[in-house]
């Protein structure tokens, strides 16, 4: 959570940023120990687990693959249903 917050930190306003700092500080402290409280944590990314820096921290990767759960739509009724012709929205497989 820690590395979100980082992040939308430096792109708040100066008025909003010490609101974020003090979360920031919170979150690190509670994702402190929550790692030395239980016996292992899970995370969803590669990358919380090698910034959490902790043999007690497990990795199990959350995403879906596009080209298989890909749902196969009729994008001309789709566009009529919706009127996203009048949009200029296209529906187009993801790459």
């Amino acid at each position: 959570m820690q590395l979100s917050v980082a992040k939308r930190l430096s792109s708040e306003s100066i008025i909003m940023r010490p609101v974020f700092r003090e979360e920031l500080r919170r979150i690190r402290n509670y994702e402190k120990e929550i790692i030395n409280k239980y016996d292992f944590s899970v995370v969803v990314s590669q990358t919380d687990r090698e910034f959490l820096n902790s043999e007690k921290v497990v990795d199990i990767p959350v995403g879906i693959d596009t080209n298989v759960f890909f749902r196969k739509i009729n994008c001309r009724i789709t566009r009529q249903s919706f009127s996203l012709e009048t949009w200029g929205i296209a529906l187009t497989k993801p790459p």
